[in-house]
């Protein structure tokens, strides 16, 4: 379980809730809803979704400590250099955490 990520691990249970979404539409609607939209709702991410959902949710934090970075130093003048100091600061927390500097 531990090299499972959460997604995976809810996409049953996102199926259930778009099974029960769809049927309280219906009961409230007193009508039927189409096929490939009920598809569509109860099918839960696939693996390509999640990769998808990944792959933004690393490109929107990143973006943001990039962002962060720029604004919180009147010396870093755009995004490129930003991403130089995060990257140093990086390697050298790293060499930190394992004792060599």
């Amino acid at each position: 379980m531990s090299h499972i990520r959460f997604g995976r691990m809810e996409r049953r249970y996102d199926e259930m809730r778009g099974q029960y979404l769809i049927i309280t539409i219906e009961t409230l609607t007193q009508g039927s809803t189409p096929d490939w939209l009920k598809d569509e709702i109860i099918r839960g991410a696939n693996g390509l979704d999640l990769v998808r959902s990944g792959l933004n949710d690393v490109m929107r934090l990143s973006f943001q400590e990039l962002s962060n970075t720029k604004q919180e130093n009147d010396k870093i003048d755009d995004f490129h250099i930003a991403a130089y100091v995060i990257t140093v600061n990086k390697i050298s927390r790293s060499y930190i955490d394992i004792g060599v500097y």
